[in-house]
């Protein structure tokens, strides 16, 4: 129980600096100093900087996603 407490709680703290940031958040463009679209990595919103306040839903529903997929794979290592 306290594996699976310390998977969240971890996940959260990586999740809210970085994930969130790699999976949406948009690279900026150097001459304009606008965010423009990246196929492959975000470059915004490092730490929920910068995040408008509507997007705070999305980063909870996709942190419990990434929490669950560190919780299956912490079990299946302890071989439940």
């Amino acid at each position: 129980l306290l594996k699976n407490l310390l998977d969240a709680c971890v996940g959260a703290m990586g999740y809210w600096i970085f994930g969130y940031a790699f999976a949406y958040g948009n690279p900026i463009n150097p001459e304009t100093g606008e965010a423009e679209v990246n196929p492959f990595i975000g470059h915004t919103y490092f730490a929920l900087a910068d995040l408008p306040e509507n997007e705070f839903v999305s980063f909870f529903f996709q942190w419990t996603f990434a929490a669950t997929a560190a919780t299956i794979v912490s079990g299946s290592v302890a071989e439940r």
